[in-house]
């Protein structure tokens, strides 16, 4: 799959026409980053780039603009993480301590992943998406037709790019659409779950922060994989109901819930932190004590590079992200795997309860989020609905690889 180059060259142009004649400060606090990845890509992919060094007039303005912004979604997600830590605390202690009892295994048995066709992979993503309905199917149906997604692409290679990216959608608010990248080196189970993820991006951007010009900042909204997270796990489960890869399906749940873990360790230790620091211009910090103990249990759970300074300070911000991720991709996977669930045949309830959270999720409290998916706060936390999946799922593989380990 590859990405068609007029379709991309000329988005680009409009963009950046647009960023020299009108740009707004949401315009340089959300879409510049993107506009500067797209056009690495496009140099990439096609030995064309576009000068945009100097598209925005005041240029050094914009800058701090931008610094300033992130610092204030730095200082939100502090905010949001330390105002929800012991609910935060509870559901990491409820999981990791349901994982220890039950001595999960991770069944890295990717040999054993199903393979596809070209033409089969793509059927099987958009026959899964087409049980969502005509609105649904056909966003996802776009990103194919028009030449939307990249395949065979390393995002690591990227100028600037510190982050391990297996996939990765990209969009531009302005063009009211965007593009997907990806290795997808085999067309198997796994990938196909990663491209199933970046289309879910591509659905909650479409339905939702495009049409009603919402800004999800990556750093306050801690809930923003839960679309994509949720349309994954239901893709695995849509899998193993309909025998297309049950061995598969099950190792790539079993995966997650294996990442989930370790997400969960390095929360359930930050948010029993008591105490922050705001300082004299009303930031809230992380004790400067604490960064480094942080940085380096998360580095020993996550097994990540941990960046520091010309000095060899360990960077306060950089713990702040990894703390950020944690939290995203636990939390919100914790959030999807509930909703995943909640899939059925018929999925007009499903998607009612799914397009409240979305359209919410910037405004509502977790709890009133917890609340929305008609689940009591105390089961949620239990994990008494997903504990026995988590179960059943594993059971798959274990009476099928226990005799390996």
């Amino acid at each position: 799959m590859n990405i068609d180059e007029d379709r991309m060259t000329y988005d680009l142009m409009c963009a950046i026409s647009e960023f020299a004649c009108r740009p707004t400060k949401n315009m340089i606090v959300n879409d510049y980053a993107s506009l500067i990845f797209l056009n690495q890509a496009l140099a990439k992919l096609f030995n064309k780039y576009f000068v945009i060094d100097n598209i925005i007039k005041d240029y050094h303005r914009a800058q701090k603009m931008k610094i300033r912004d992130n610092q204030n979604t730095l200082n939100n997600y502090l905010k949001n993480f330390f105002n929800n830590r012991k609910l935060i605390n509870d559901i990491s202690t409820s999981y990791i301590k349901n994982f220890d009892q039950k001595q999960i295994q991770k069944y890295q048995y990717f040999k054993n992943l199903r393979h596809y066709s070209k033409q089969d992979f793509i059927d099987i993503i958009l026959s899964y998406y087409s049980t969502f309905g005509n609105n649904i199917y056909n966003i996802v149906k776009k990103y194919f037709d028009e030449n939307r997604i990249q395949t065979g692409f390393s995002i690591n290679d990227l100028e600037n790019s510190n982050d391990d990216y297996s996939g990765l959608y990209s969009f531009i608010i302005f063009l009211q659409t965007g593009y997907i990248f990806g290795e997808l080196s085999e067309l198997n189970t796994m990938n196909a779950g990663m491209l199933v993820h970046e289309l879910g991006h591509a659905v909650d951007s479409e339905t939702f922060i495009f049409p009603q010009q919402k800004n999800i900042s990556l750093f306050d909204d801690y809930l923003s994989e839960i679309p994509s997270l949720t349309f994954e796990f239901g893709f695995y489960d849509y899998l193993e109901k309909n025998h297309i890869d049950i061995i598969g399906s099950n190792i790539m749940k079993n995966i997650n819930y294996n990442n989930y873990y370790s997400w969960f360790k390095v929360l359930n230790y930050a948010a029993s932190l008591k105490e922050m620091i705001v300082n004299t211009e009303g930031d809230i910090e992380i004790p400067p004590e604490e960064i480094d103990s942080i940085n380096k249990m998360i580095s020993g759970i996550l097994d990540v590079t941990i960046y520091e300074d010309s000095e060899g300070n360990v960077l306060d911000q950089e713990c702040v992200i990894r703390l950020r991720d944690s939290l995203i991709y636990a939390l919100g996977g914790f959030f999807a795997r509930h909703l995943s669930l909640m899939i059925s045949d018929d999925n007009k309830e499903f998607l009612k309860i799914l397009n409240n959270i979305i359209t919410s999720r910037k405004e509502a409290t977790f709890e009133e989020l917890i609340e929305m998916t008609g689940i009591s706060l105390e089961d949620y936390i239990s994990g008494k609905l997903i504990y026995p999946k988590m179960d059943t799922d594993t059971l798959v593989l274990k009476n099928r690889y226990e005799k390996k380990i």
